[in-house]
C-alpha cells in the first residue's frame, strides 16, 4: 500500500493493487471529495457538512444517489439512511465503536409479544402488529 499526504498531514491519496483513491480537502481541512479509480466503486463521492464538525451530514455517492448519517442520542453515528429508503443501523459496543451494521428491512413485521395475565407464559411469534 502506498499513502500520500497533504501538507497538513491529512491523507491525500492511497493506492493498493489496482485501486487508487485521492482525497481533496475543503477550506476547513475536511475531506470534501474522494475519487476512486479501479476497484468495485470507481467515481467521486462528495461530502457535505452543516457546520464546523468533521463528520459529513450527507454524501453524494458515485452512482448519483445519496446517503445521510443519522446521529443517535449520544451524538454518535446511529444509522445511515440511503436515498433508496434503506436504513443501516449501526450497532456499537460500550466503548462506542461500531461493531456491526444491520439493515432495517424487517419493516413492521418481526417478533411480537402478546398480552397475557401475570404468571401465564407469553406467546411469542412472528406475527403482524395490530
Amino acid at each position: 500500500m502506498t499513502i500520500g499526504y497533504h501538507a497538513d498531514d491529512m491523507v491525500a491519496s492511497t493506492t493498493q493493487g489496482t485501486t487508487s483513491r485521492t482525497f481533496s480537502l475543503d477550506p476547513e481541512g475536511r475531506i470534501r471529495a474522494t475519487t476512486q479509480t479501479g476497484g468495485a466503486r470507481p467515481g467521486t463521492m462528495v461530502n457535505h457538512y452543516d457546520g464546523q464538525g468533521d463528520e459529513p451530514v450527507w454524501i453524494a455517492e458515485t452512482d448519483g444517489s445519496w446517503s445521510r448519517n443519522v446521529e443517535g442520542i449520544g451524538g454518535d453515528l446511529a444509522a445511515i439512511h440511503y436515498s433508496t429508503g434503506k436504513v443501516a443501523l449501526q450497532v456499537t459496543n460500550l466503548h462506542g465503536d461500531v461493531v456491526a451494521t444491520v439493515d432495517n428491512t424487517a419493516g413492521r413485521q418481526g417478533l411480537r409479544r402478546t398480552r397475557s395475565v401475570p404468571g401465564i407464559k407469553l406467546k411469542v411469534g412472528n406475527t403482524r402488529h395490530r
